[in-house]
């Protein structure tokens, strides 16, 4: 079925099927498997788990960059590059911004 997202006010509302929930921060982007929002500094993800939502247990610090969204994963934009993240938080290359 797949993730759904939407921002409303300062609050991130995330469906898949019959589960959701909201968290607090803005919303960066999504796929068909993870949620990306921003909250202070950090990029938080979320994934489906066990009939809900919850975080992938890592999070992608901004330092000082920008939050983007590149395909299926989410972008650290920073002095002329971006360091890209994976659907799990993982490190998934960099690229010239």
């Amino acid at each position: 079925m797949g993730i759904e997202a939407r921002q409303s006010g300062s609050q991130v509302y995330i469906k898949s099927g019959n589960h959701s929930t909201s968290v607090a921060g803005k919303l960066v982007g999504y796929t068909s498997k993870a949620v990306f929002v921003v909250n202070g500094q950090n990029v938080h993800v979320y994934i489906e788990k066990g009939g809900g939502f919850g975080g992938v247990g890592t999070q992608i610090t901004l330092n000082g960059g920008e939050a983007v969204m590149c395909g299926n994963c989410v972008g650290i934009k920073k002095n002329g590059r971006i360091n890209l993240y994976d659907e799990n938080g993982r490190p998934a290359g960099s690229r010239n911004a």
